[in-house]
């Protein structure tokens, strides 16, 4: 009698290739959901860090935090285009300019990369925004007059008389302003929203989680994850008005 050579029969790899087949099937989504769980954490750490520039910002201004808004004539620009903001949080190369367009690398990990450039860069008002108010008047914080420029910004007085852990400072979101009273506008998807709100100003993104949390820095320090049910007409996280 011969003896068997140890090679596999077709029906016996068949099986092999049904069994790794399966194993995928079974990973890939848990690979996937473990992949989106990090970059989640990724974008909280960001959070944090540009919590703890504007930090810095206001350790070096008087207490002024980073300005949300210039609209002298001359320079209109936003908390994205501030030069010492980008250079504490090394957004650009130096000189970095008045730009809104920083490294893609400060951006949230899922932002749509339709929205980055082919240099690298990402308009970050795609992807963060800062709370400015609540109201739909948008009228606080007030502009304030320095060296004939008309800043809007919070300062340190002003949040001394807020609980500064339940405050938003920068969350995911559709442009370099968000308002507690557009949490209702979010669509689904980064891309959705912008399609089927015309102006989209104010809007937050809730791009984690299957679409259904947004990340947020507070100004204490800490960032946290945030459910769409638990933002809506929440004044606790959006008023900046003492």
């Amino acid at each position: 009698m011969r003896n068997r050579h140890g090679a596999f029969t077709l029906i016996e790899l068949l099986v092999v290739i049904s069994i790794i087949a399966l194993l995928i099937a079974i990973l890939l989504p848990a690979l996937g959901a473990a992949r989106k769980s990090a970059r989640a954490m990724q974008c909280l750490t960001l959070l944090r860090q540009y919590a703890t520039a504007n930090f810095v910002y206001a350790s070096d201004h008087d207490g002024w935090y980073v300005p949300m808004r210039n609209i002298t004539a001359s320079e209109q620009t936003t908390w994205a285009a501030n030069k010492y903001f980008q250079q504490t949080l090394n957004a650009r190369p130096t000189p970095n300019g008045t730009t809104r367009y920083w490294k893609i690398q400060s951006a949230c990990p899922e932002t749509d990369p339709a929205r980055f450039t082919s240099t690298g860069y990402v308009d970050i008002q795609e992807s963060y925004g800062m709370n400015v108010t609540w109201d739909s008047s948008w009228g606080y914080p007030p502009y304030r007059t320095y060296n004939g420029q008309q800043y809007r910004h919070i300062t340190q007085s002003d949040l001394d008389q807020l609980d500064v852990s339940k405050k938003v400072m920068f969350c995911d979101g559709l442009d370099w302003q968000v308002n507690g009273s557009r949490v209702d506008e979010w669509q689904g998807s980064d891309a959705m929203t912008r399609y089927a709100i015309s102006g989209y100003n104010g809007c937050m993104s809730f791009r984690h989680s299957s679409n259904t949390v947004m990340n947020a820095a507070f100004y204490d320090g800490h960032a946290a994850a945030n459910k769409q049910e638990d933002a809506l007409d929440n004044a606790q996280m959006w008023v900046l008005q003492p």
